[in-house]
């Protein structure tokens, strides 16, 4: 079993995933755009919305996370609020630099730093998404 985490954002998430491609140095899924659903019969797409992600998509592991651009009606509601990714990378080095990457124009919820339970931070990143970095003791 996997578990994937689906995230939406406002008008923002090509740019949020190319961030997030850089940080965990992986690939990108083929963008889909909510103008590219008129071939598949999707026709009552807003044109103004027709650029928005529809569907993106980034392993990390085993894992995805996937991501679309909310239509306009839905932006009034909160994006990705108590929206937490929890991340477990493969060292003390690894963790350092994924938290203080994500963490950039972000904020710091807990720094990263040696915790009874393990080498842990928590933040919120610019795209308003929250993270936990956690490596264990074992």
């Amino acid at each position: 079993m996997k578990l994937n985490v689906q995230l939406k954002f406002s008008g923002n998430a090509e740019e949020a995933f190319l961030f997030y491609k850089d940080i965990f140095k992986t690939d990108l899924s083929p963008i889909y755009r909510y103008k590219d659903m008129a071939a598949m019969g999707m026709d009552n797409i807003p044109q103004n919305i027709g650029n928005y992600v529809a569907n993106i998509m980034l392993s990390i592991g085993e894992s995805k996370i996937i991501g679309y651009d909310a239509m306009e009606q839905d932006f009034k509601r909160s994006v990705n609020q108590d929206t937490l990714i929890h991340i477990t990378p493969d060292s003390k080095e690894e963790a350092k630099r994924i938290f203080d990457a994500l963490s950039d124009n972000g904020k710091v919820i807990n720094p990263i730093n040696q915790t009874p339970f393990g080498y842990y931070g928590s933040l919120i990143d610019k795209y308003g998404v929250g993270w936990e970095v956690l490596i264990e003791i074992v």
